[in-house]
């Protein structure tokens, strides 16, 4: 599983540094051990587009049915009332 985590990662830091809208501008920081994103509300007032400007990662599972993974789904808010959205998969 690690080595999976370590492939979505390095997908994500390659999508986001390809165009300075990525991933929210990229302001990534550190948390408690989570790699998070903070949002800059004055750059991103509508937290829909902010999530929207993260990729999303499609799976392939069993019987080749293809799961795909928006970042409204794998990103957390850190705390109630933070302005930063860490990766929530487990490794």
């Amino acid at each position: 599983m690690v080595g999976l985590f370590r492939k979505l990662l390095d997908k994500l830091n390659n999508y986001c540094g390809r165009k300075g809208s990525n991933c929210g501008g990229v302001k990534q920081k550190v948390i408690n051990g989570d790699l998070c994103y903070e949002r800059n509300k004055k750059e991103w007032p509508k937290l829909d587009d902010f999530l929207f400007s993260f990729p999303n990662f499609t799976f392939t599972l069993d019987n080749d049915q293809n799961y795909t993974l928006t970042a409204h789904e794998y990103l957390f808010s850190e705390r109630a009332g933070s302005e930063n959205y860490c990766i929530g998969i487990l490794t």
